[in-house]
């Protein structure tokens, strides 16, 4: 089998040649949604028991194991047979051991990774925003438009108001879909450039390195780079049409709406091939046409997103950006994977030297290594930045490093197949290709479980309590079910709210925030909160009402220029109520400070107080 040969469909003639077209294009899709069906039935006939112990990682070494071996058997199988699906069924694969490790690990809980904590909150809240109505709005801010990336997030609240499921079971259910679907997205992309067997092959380093635990940023990542180099380099396969430039353009805005970090980094990326393509000759007037025709209509196919996002800042008294200011000791740590004594490590390494050897006179290795200079641009960019108190979430762009190189680490690899037969005969050529492309999809696909059965976020996920309060059945000895269940809380407000609409609620109870779509007065994390939102001018606020008389806050909480509050959801703490969040401390993360509301501070005859042990639940009569 040779890796790198150009897969050729047989020639058929007739009136069913379109539809013979159209099934070998959705061949790849259609193996995907077999496999997952397997998958989902593979768990569902498990034995229970906790997934956290030794059988089910002993289960999940073998599941690779098996995969693998069928994976190069069908390979075998249809290439014998001359069959030209074989590159098609990899990806297919791949995705199979991911949501099957995923969706096997979180067996027995309906939470996502990491549960409530870190930002599974924020997400959750998105999706409950979007389940409740299908506008690209904020999650906290009553009026305000969607700030973080919607596209993953309206399309899982939109599926669960539409298949009548509960909002927050669908974040465990889209990383077990991204799972399956990210080395699909990334195998149909990188097809355009590279022969479909190496197009199979690069299917596998989204699993090498792996986010599954933001698949919006996982997608993103896994079809970004073959994207920019289709739709800016034009590299496309000599055999195949390039795609249209509308097509591009709509799938950028795509990748935008869902995870826009890496436009970015793209633009210094764009810049240094605009300056290399200008030296070499290889840009002239009509690449540039195309390259502005493609980003156009990425950024027009976005402006739902972006335009009123932009204006909402504009147009606030007191914007500013915080979320960008998150930043601890570790987030300077620059990404040099080609250092690492590792398998990783030893591939980014050829990857690179793979690079430099090649980008004189190959233009994939040109365009791979501009990219790449890019990212460590942006780091470089991000110490100044930093220092000035505005940093760029740097962080946030390193995991394009390691995917750059171990997917030229793969492309070196196929070099040296194509350039085997000179050195050795073809009966040996052919055992040794096979056995390396196994053995990669081994380091892929296990690397991946070990990656999902070692992470911290899986054990939170089996002990974060339900909204009931009740633990699911496989948490840790340490995990204690909640003193006052979130459904508790919303009963309280829900039995005493008299408004139309979504109330508006003062709350540092995440989960409260996150299960049901109340809007925030204030996000209770600064680094959540919308730039638009004015989240000091709100917390400054607060803290006038504290100082208030009863018959002066209810007056207030009930007309300013934020919103009416229709609710408070306090801990108690004797003659005080406080309202604790989490402000902004940069360059050390975040610092927890208090608004403390005097108990007589509420009015009988305006609100409503319901005592639940160490929450108080004031509602607006």
């Amino acid at each position: 089998m040779a890796l790198a040969a150009e897969v050729v469909e047989p020639a058929a003639r007739g009136r069913w040649d379109w539809l013979r077209r159209v099934a070998v294009s959705a061949r790849p899709a259609a193996f995907a949604g077999v496999v997952f069906c397997v998958v989902v039935g593979a768990v569902a006939a498990l034995p229970s028991g906790d997934p956290l112990d030794g059988f089910f990682r002993y289960s999940l070494e073998l599941v690779v194991l098996i995969t693998v071996l069928v994976g190069a058997g069908l390979v075998w199988w249809a290439h014998r047979r001359g069959w030209t699906w074989d590159a098609d069924v990899i990806p297919a694969l791949f995705g199979g051991v991911a949501s099957f490790s995923l969706l096997g690990m979180l067996k027995g809980t309906p939470w996502g990774p990491n549960g409530l904590q870190g930002d599974a909150t924020f997400r959750t809240e998105s999706v409950t925003r979007f389940a409740d109505g299908w506008q690209l709005a904020d999650f906290t801010y009553h009026g305000l438009p969607a700030f973080y990336a919607p596209a993953y997030f309206w399309l899982l609240g939109r599926t669960a108001d539409l298949g009548g499921i509960e909002p927050w079971h669908m974040i465990k259910y889209g990383n077990v879909a991204a799972a399956m679907a990210v080395p699909l997205v990334a195998y149909l992309l990188w097809r355009w450039i590279v022969p479909p067997r190496v197009a199979a092959l690069l299917a596998g380093v989204p699993l090498v390195v792996e986010n599954f635990y933001e698949p919006y940023a996982w997608i993103t990542l896994a079809a970004f780079i073959p994207w920019w180099l289709a739709a800016v380099h034009g590299l496309t396969r000599p055999q195949l049409r390039p795609p249209r430039p509308v097509v591009l353009g709509l799938i950028g805005a795509v990748l935008f709406m869902t995870y826009y970090y890496f436009f970015f980094i793209a633009a210094i990326a764009l810049v240094c091939y605009l300056v290399v393509g200008r030296r070499t000759g290889c840009v002239d007037r009509r690449r540039l046409g195309r390259i502005a025709l493609v980003l156009g209509v990425a950024a027009t196919g976005s402006a739902v997103f972006w335009l009123p996002l932009g204006v909402s800042i504009l147009r606030a008294r007191e914007s500013e950006s915080l979320a960008n200011r998150w930043f601890w000791d570790q987030a300077g740590i620059p990404e040099l994977p080609f250092i690492e004594p590792t398998v990783k490590g030893g591939l980014c390494l050829l990857g690179l030297a793979f690079l430099a050897l090649t980008a004189r006179i190959e233009p994939l290795s040109r365009a791979l290594l501009v990219f790449l200079a890019a990212a460590y641009a942006w780091y470089v960019i991000g110490l100044p930045a930093a220092l000035l108190g505005m940093p760029l979430l740097t962080f946030r762009g390193l995991p394009l490093i390691p995917l750059i190189l171990v997917t030229a680490g793969v492309l070196a690899l196929g070099r040296l197949v194509t350039l085997a037969p000179k050195l050795l005969s073809p009966a040996h050529v052919r055992p040794l290709t096979a056995l390396l492309a196994v053995l990669l999809g081994l380091f892929a696909a296990r690397g991946f479980t070990v990656a999902v059965a070692t992470s911290p976020y899986i054990p939170q996920a089996h002990s974060q309590p339900l909204p009931d309060g009740q633990l699911p059945p496989y948490h840790s000895a340490k995990s204690k079910p909640a003193d006052v269940p979130t459904a508790s809380i919303r009963d309280a407000i829900e039995a005493r709210y008299t408004g139309s609409g979504n109330p508006v609620v003062v709350s540092e109870r995440f989960d409260v925030l996150s299960l049901y779509p109340y809007h925030g007065f204030v996000q209770p994390n600064a680094h959540y909160s919308h730039p638009a939102g004015e989240f000091h001018a709100r917390i400054a606020f607060l803290d006038r009402l504290a100082a208030a008389s009863p018959r002066e806050f209810a007056r207030l909480s009930a007309q300013n220029r934020f919103d009416r509050i229709d609710a408070f959801v306090l801990t108690d703490n004797g003659d005080t109520l406080h309202f604790t969040y989490r402000d902004d401390a940069f360059p050390s993360g975040l610092k927890y400070r208090s608004v403390r509301f005097p108990r007589t501070a509420f009015d009988p005859s305006s609100f409503d107080l319901t005592d639940l042990g160490s929450v108080v639940v004031v509602v607006r009569r």
